[in-house]
């Protein structure tokens, strides 16, 4: 009896548990019917993942009974959401067909501005993308290569390695960057060389917020956010699969010579992907045929990744990176500030993190994701500041950086977005000085404080309103910063608190056509080194300032999206009040108003200023993969308090030029790049040795690419500045790159 009832029991099992079924199919070119490898497949709200074989074909299993929306995805064709329903039958087929991206960004969803991807004509802000298409088809050197290929981004070159950007005006201590939703950097400052140290081939993507951010990802977001989105293993819902790949890069002149390898295996429960790459880059080549050396420097990085499929709506990602740069000159201390020697021997950076994301059926709670990060920066530098000199400055700098945090997604309605979190991270700083004189070895103050502790917590709360015509975002952040430094003379805690906030509306004018204006505020509290640091300036030497107050931001924008099938533009007029502005005034250090001959500058919130500005974008597609495109910048900063001009504020610059793609695979393109002269430069400006009296000059210049791509890789040849034209971008240390080719070549396996 008791056999009789297992089998039984076995027998109607299948109809006991919900109907399952399997999806298979083909994806496909829309236009040219070609079968396409490597389309991601997803089903939304569950862990459910494929990847299409290189005949293009998909299985996906076991997938329950109901409607589901199912997300194909592929570098340099639009993403696809099909609705698809599953009963009870044993098998669904069918092929999908994705269109090539005929203007390059218009068609990419954005995140940064809600926390969610969001079509772009519906997206608040002013976002610019630069994707994993692009990343393979103009294969960048560096993640600040592909921002300055961005419209609204400016970057300032100070080495061969460090480059600030620029945007609207404001510069590395007032533009946020993170990483896979994970602030980079500590708290306590802004690294120079943050954006050298991430890897470009392991990003997804890279997309840059202008103005706005500070609600949704920090107080002091003041100039706007760049988010870095790291390419994720993908799961293989049928079977094991093994995928590897190398690279090899190769600029004229010595100025780039790498290789790169990674593997990913796929599985329907496990994801792992490696990737390890080493790059030698020699002294600078600009126009003219100028060399501006020394500027040699090697960057060596590594990273493994590895996704849990942990049920149907749980997965779990282990993300582990470290990247090196070794022997880095500091040109423009050696160029400008008379220094003998300034090298940073050393500089490192760990990103750790471990991820929990979970998909639930209610409304109120669709997704919820915990992650909890750590990172290291370490910072070996050596310096003798007087070409005379014989003592050598030896500097360490270590920080461990803690971070946790949680985000919700809520969609109550199929008109109320909401994105919730809460924030916490902490810095451990640690640094230490010696002066070295032959065998005698003297402990020093180092620049930053011997022991510091820097800390935020964040709750902040966005809102979406598709109401009717009108879209509405709303969101504001609650912050609380500590800085607590301990030495032997001085032992200081702060504690300031901010709260920024975010208000905008959008209005189709007609289904083509939509006007926007938003008001968001932000606030930047003094960081370590403002609050407690000392250094040498373009000008002389600066060190710290007492009771700093947060620097505030409050900004009105209007913006004009428009789009069809083949035209996108977009036009932004904006207007930013800044408060309590940190800047460097004349003071003392010491009691002395010079130090070692140079005149000392003190940080002090000694500046009210606007700045105002106009962007303009558009993109044309003339025919199926050939593509105009064009942007326009004009920043304008005036100081309130010295009724004079604010410093390095660029000049009226753009771009413009025309690319194409044919299949099966050949690319190219040629690209216009030009910035006015700028005659508009603040006094400080008038005495900083990287920019000539009077100010900046106007420049163009012309870069070609192509590339093509074939059925084990691909092969880019880029050649940069056609006319050699020697030019010097306002703010830089380095003149701008001059005709150089860069070759690389991309093998997949």
């Amino acid at each position: 009896m008791i056999r009789k009832s297992t089998l039984i029991f076995f027998l109607l099992l299948p109809l006991l548990l919900p109907a399952q079924s399997t999806l298979q199919g083909s994806v496909y070119d829309r236009y040219t019917g070609y079968r396409l490898a490597n389309a991601t497949l997803s089903v939304k709200r569950t862990t459910l993942q494929t990847v299409s074989d290189k005949k293009g074909y998909f299985i996906l299993k076991d997938i329950p009974e109901g409607v589901w929306i199912l997300e194909i995805c592929r570098p340099g064709y639009v993403p696809l959401q099909k609705e698809i329903v599953i009963k009870d039958e044993p098998r669904l087929s069918g092929g999908i067909a994705l269109m090539p991206i005929l203007v390059h960004t218009h068609e990419l969803s954005v995140s940064a501005a809600h926390r969610y991807s969001r079509e772009p004509l519906r997206s608040h802000g002013a976002t610019s993308v630069y994707d994993a298409a692009r990343i393979q088809a103009e294969a960048p050197p560096s993640v600040t290569d592909a921002l300055a290929r961005l419209p609204g981004i400016w970057t300032l070159r100070q080495d061969g390695a460090q480059a600030t950007p620029v945007i609207r005006g404001m510069g590395n201590d007032q533009i946020l960057t993170v990483q896979d939703g994970i602030r980079l950097g500590p708290v306590s400052f802004r690294s120079p060389y943050l954006h050298a140290l991430v890897d470009i081939e392991s990003l997804e993507r890279i997309e840059v917020l202008r103005g706005d951010g500070a609600a949704g990802w920090g107080s002091d977001a003041l100039g706007g956010v760049i988010m870095l989105q790291s390419r994720q293993p993908a799961f293989s819902n049928d079977k094991l699969r093994v995928r590897g790949g190398a690279q090899l890069r190769y600029q004229s002149g010595g100025m780039e010579q790498g290789f790169g390898t990674n593997v990913e295996v796929q599985s329907p429960r496990l994801a792992v992907s490696a990737a390890w790459g080493s790059r030698r880059f020699g002294n600078w080549q600009a126009g003219d045929g100028l060399t501006q050396s020394p500027a040699a420097f090697s960057r060596d990085n590594a990273q493994i990744r590895a996704k849990f499929r942990l049920g149907l709506r749980h997965q779990l990602l282990f993300s582990s990176e470290q990247t090196a740069l070794a022997n880095v000159p500091a040109y423009d201390r050696l160029r400008y500030q008379g220094f003998q020697l300034a090298r940073h021997s050393l500089v490192s950076r760990h990103l750790s993190y471990l991820r929990w994301t979970a998909q639930f059926k209610g409304n109120w709670l669709r997704e919820l994701q915990v992650t909890s990060s750590w990172q290291h920066y370490g910072d070996n530098f050596s310096s003798i500041s007087d070409s005379a000199s014989t003592i050598r400055r030896d500097e360490k700098l270590r920080v461990q950086i803690f971070g946790m945090q949680a985000l919700a997604h809520s969609q109550p309605n199929p008109y109320w977005h909401m994105v919730s979190g809460a924030e916490l991270y902490q810095d451990e700083v640690s640094s230490e000085a010696y002066l070295v004189s032959g065998s005698d070895l003297e402990s020093v103050r180092p620049s930053l404080p011997e022991a510091a502790r820097g800390s935020t917590l964040a709750l902040f709360n966005m809102h979406t309103f598709d109401l009717l015509k009108l879209h509405i975002r709303a969101g504001v952040r609650a912050q609380v910063y500590q800085y607590e430094v301990r030495e032997a003379t001085v032992e200081t805690a702060v504690l300031p608190a901010t709260v920024s906030f975010s208000f905008s509306g959008q209005y189709p004018l007609n289904r083509h056509m939509h006007l926007g204006a938003s008001a968001y505020h932000g606030a930047r509290p003094a960081n370590l080194y403002e609050r407690s640091g000392s250094a040498w300036t373009e000008t002389g030497f600066g060190t710290f300032g007492d009771s700093l107050r947060p620097e505030r931001s409050f900004t009105t924008e209007i913006s004009l999206k428009a789009r069809t099938e083949r035209l996108r533009t977009a036009v932004s007029v904006y207007r930013t009040a800044l408060h309590d502005q940190i800047v460097w005034t004349p003071g003392t250090y010491e009691g002395s108003p010079t130090y070692q001959g140079a005149p000392v500058y003190v940080r002090k919130n000694n500046a009210r200023a606007n700045i105002q500005g106009i962007e303009a974008e558009a993109e044309w597609a003339l025919s199926t993969g050939f593509y105009a495109y064009g942007s326009l910048n004009y920043t304008l900063g005036f100081d309130l308090r010295s009724n004079d001009y604010l410093s390095q504020i660029p000049p009226l610059n753009g771009r413009a030029g025309l690319r194409f793609q044919s299949r099966p695979g050949l690319r190219g393109g040629a690209e216009w790049v030009f910035a006015s002269s700028q005659q508009n430069i603040s006094p400080y400006d008038s005495g900083n040795p990287r920019i000539p009296m009077g100010g900046s000059s106007a420049w163009n210049v012309v870069n070609l690419y192509v590339g093509m791509d074939f059925a084990a890789g691909a092969v880019n040849l880029s050649l940069s500045n056609v006319l050699d034209t020697y030019y010097l971008p306002l703010g830089s240390a380095l003149g701008g790159q001059g005709r150089t080719l860069l070759a690389s070549l991309r093998i997949a396996l």
